[in-house]
């Protein structure tokens, strides 16, 4: 029973060691996650804008099948083929149409502009990797949009979609 009594001890003086740094450990973390929500804040629409962009990285050209939404918007069409072949050939080519975004563009994309919304392929491995490189550029996810057919013929492209809003809603169910 001696021994349970020294262990005992043992825990409270260790606690009381440890409670000021736990603390201090708790605060810095409190911190952290301050600052990485007022980081995503300015990339959500307080930070950088400019007109508003669509970048047309789908591989068909945009025409008059846009929303009204996208009428308000500059339009780069970046008429783009996707090589399929194989995984490098597909990267590559992911590569060069990201490569192919207008300087101006491309600086907003980099500092978190949410003017800038990109037409994704439909090609799942082409929007893979594109998804990855933007993310890579910018730090964030990006504003997207893809087409749908319509009934009567054509296409038309459905309101952006902030995929980093996205992703910060998203974390809320991790656990």
């Amino acid at each position: 029973m001696n021994w349970m009594r020294s262990f005992g001890e043992w825990i409270r003086e260790a606690w009381s060691y440890l409670e000021p740094v736990l603390g201090v450990a708790t605060t810095a973390l409190a911190v952290m996650i301050w600052w990485q929500l007022r980081r995503a804040r300015v990339r959500l629409g307080r930070g950088v804008k400019g007109v508003p962009t669509l970048i047309n990285l789908s591989g068909h050209p945009i025409g008059k099948s846009v929303g009204d939404w996208a009428r308000l918007h500059v339009v780069h069409d970046l008429l783009v083929t996707f090589k399929t072949v194989d995984t490098s050939a597909l990267i590559e080519s992911v590569r060069n149409a990201v490569d192919a975004i207008p300087a101006e563009s491309r600086r907003r994309v980099m500092a978190g502009d949410p003017e800038v919304v990109f037409a994704i392929p439909g090609l799942s491995s082409a929007t893979a990797h594109l998804l990855a490189e933007l993310h890579g550029i910018s730090g964030h996810f990006p504003r997207i949009t893809y087409s749908v057919p319509l009934p009567e013929g054509g296409y038309a492209y459905v309101p952006p979609i902030d995929l980093q809003l996205e992703r910060l809603m998203s974390r809320s169910g991790r656990r």
